[in-house]
C-alpha cells in the first residue's frame, strides 16, 4: 500500500473517532474532513505532476548515458557493438519501467525505444571507435614500417658485425631495404581506406603485434613484406654466419680474394721458402688454402737433400780416379 493511502485512511480514521466523541462538531469535523482529503488530494497531485514525461525522459537519459559510459569504459573488451545496444535496451526497459510503476507517470515502453536507442547507440559507438580506432590506415602502416625498419636495422648491424665482407653486408642491406619498401608500398597500394580500417587496427595491429613479440619469423600473411623480411633476414644471417665465404657479390668477391692472396703468400713464405713466386702463382689457382699444406708438403719432398747430393759427388770421384788408373 502507498503511503498515501495509508495516511489517508489513518486520517479517515482519526475523524470518524473526533466525529464520533464530538457531536455538537460534526459540521466542522465534515468541513475539516473535506478540507484535509481535498489537500491530500492536491498534495499527490502535485506531487505526482512534479516529474513529467520530459524530466523523466531527461533524468533518465542521463543516467542512462552515465552508465552505459561507466560500462562501457570497465567492459569495453567485452562487449560487442550489438550486445552493448541489447543490454543496455533490456537494462534502460526494465528501470525506466520500475521507475514508472513507483512515479505513476504517462510514458510508455514505446517512446523510450524511440527516444533512447540511437542516442544509446551513438555514444556507444563513440566509445568504442575512441578506444578502438586511434590508429588509421595511414598512421598504422607508417608505424609498423618505422618499427620494421628499426629492427631489421638492429639485425643486419648485429650480423654485419661477425662479417669480414662490411662492403658487401651494406650493400645487401641497401638493396634488402629498397625491395621491401617497394613491396610494401605495392601492398599498401591494394587496400582501400574502408577495408583498412577494418583489417589493419584488428589483424595487423593486434595480432601481427603480438607475432613481432613472440614469434617474428611467423607473421601471418596479411602483409607479403612482414613475411618478405622475416625471409630475408633468415637467409641473410644463414649466409653470412654459417656461409662467409660464399657471398656472390661481386665486390665481396674481390675483398676476399686480396685477403686469400695475402694470407696465402704468408703462409708460403713460412712454409715454402725453396718455391719461387712463379710456382706461387701456379698453385693457387688450383689450390685453396685448406690443400695448401698437402701441396707443400708435396713440393718440399721433392726437392733432394744434401745427403743426396754428396753421394753423386763421391760416386763421380770414384769414377774419375778409376779411369786415371786405367790409363796408366
Amino acid at each position: 500500500m502507498s503511503p498515501d493511502a495509508t495516511l489517508q485512511e489513518n486520517l479517515h480514521r482519526l475523524l470518524l473517532l473526533l466525529a464520533q466523541r464530538c457531536t455538537t462538531a460534526q459540521t466542522a469535523g465534515r468541513v475539516l474532513l473535506k478540507v484535509i482529503i481535498s489537500k491530500i488530494t492536491s498534495g499527490s497531485t502535485q506531487e505526482r505532476s512534479r516529474i513529467a514525461a520530459h524530466s523523466v525522459g531527461r533524468v533518465l537519459l542521463v543516467s542512462v548515458i552515465s552508465n552505459s559510459i561507466s560500462t562501457s569504459t570497465q567492459d569495453r573488451s567485452r562487449i560487442t557493438v550489438d550486445s552493448v545496444g541489447r543490454v543496455l535496451l533490456a537494462s534502460v526497459i526494465s528501470k525506466y519501467t520500475s521507475a514508472f510503476t513507483q512515479e505513476r507517470s504517462r510514458i510508455t515502453v514505446d517512446s523510450v525505444e524511440r527516444l533512447l536507442p540511437n542516442y544509446v547507440f551513438s555514444n556507444s559507438m563513440s566509445a568504442l571507435t575512441r578506444e578502438r580506432s586511434r590508429i588509421t590506415a595511414d598512421s598504422a602502416g607508417r608505424v609498423l614500417l618505422v618499427s620494421v625498419i628499426s629492427k631489421y636495422t638492429s639485425v643486419s648491424t648485429q650480423e654485419r658485425s661477425r662479417t669480414t665482407a662490411h662492403s658487401a653486408g651494406s650493400v645487401l642491406l641497401a638493396s634488402l631495404i629498397s625491395k621491401y619498401m617497394s613491396a610494401f608500398t605495392q601492398e599498401r597500394s591494394r587496400i582501400t581506406v574502408d577495408s583498412a580500417g577494418r583489417v589493419l587496427p584488428n589483424c595487423l595491429i593486434s595480432n601481427n603485434t603480438s607475432a613481432f613479440t613472440q614469434e617474428r619469423s611467423r607473421i601471418t600473411a596479411h602483409s607479403a613484406g612482414s613475411v618478405l623480411l622475416a625471409s630475408v633476414i633468415s637467409k641473410y644471417t644463414s649466409a653470412f654466419t654459417q656461409e662467409r665465404s660464399h657471398i656472390t657479390v661481386d665486390s665481396a668477391g674481390r675483398v676476399l680474394l686480396i685477403r686469400v692472396l695475402y694470407n696465402d703468400t704468408s703462409v708460403s713464405t713460412r712454409e715454402r721458402s725453396h718455391i719461387t713466386a712463379h710456382s706461387v702463382g701456379r698453385v693457387l689457382p688450383s689450390y685453396v688454402i685448406s690443400n695448401d699444406t698437402s701441396v707443400s708438403i708435396q713440393k718440399r719432398s721433392r726437392i733432394i737433400n744434401p745427403m743426396g747430393l754428396k753421394g753423386v759427388t763421391f760416386s763421380v770421384l770414384l769414377f774419375h780416379l778409376f779411369k786415371i788408373k786405367s790409363t796408366n
